[in-house]
Order: C-alpha cells, then sequence, then structure tokens
C-alpha cells in the first residue's frame, strides 16, 4: 500500500489501525492473536514514514495487555504452550 506513490504515508497507519483493532477484540475473546510491522529498508528507510511508524506504536501501547515480543519471544512462546520446550 506504501509502495504505491500515490498512497500517503498515513495509508500504513490506517491498515495498522483496522487490523490492530480486529485482532485485539478476537484477543479479548479469549483468542490471542499478533500482528506485525514489517519494514524493508528501501521503503521504510523514507523519512516521511518515521511518524507513521511511531504512530502505529503509540496506538498499540494505549491498549492493555499488549506485548512488543521479538520474533524469538513469539517462537519461545508458542513452543511452551505446544509442551515442546
Amino acid at each position: 500500500m506504501w509502495v504505491q506513490t500515490k498512497n500517503p504515508p498515513g495509508i500504513l497507519f490506517d491498515n495498522f489501525k483496522e487490523t490492530f483493532d480486529q485482532l485485539y477484540a478476537e484477543g479479548k475473546a479469549g483468542r490471542p492473536k499478533w500482528t506485525e510491522i514489517t519494514l524493508h529498508c528501501h521503503i521504510a528507510g523514507r523519512p516521511t514514514l518515521v511518524p507513521t511508524i511511531r504512530k502505529c506504536l503509540e496506538y498499540a501501547k494505549r491498549h492493555e495487555n499488549v506485548r512488543f515480543a521479538l520474533k524469538r519471544d513469539i517462537a519461545r512462546w508458542t513452543l511452551k504452550r505446544e509442551g515442546k520446550a
């Protein structure tokens, strides 16, 4: 969505927020979810995107029981739940 030059950086936030809100509601209903922001250097290296990424993170931080984890942390959590760690 951001690669399309006709789209403003805010399109990233709008899509993040809608995805986050849906997954957050599912998590509160007992089905934990996760989402990520993938930043490729040829796209995320644009200075105009920095405030948008901050806005996404700040939005997520305003919600209770949101955890920020590295992918290895997610893998360890999953393995533990599956009884394989």
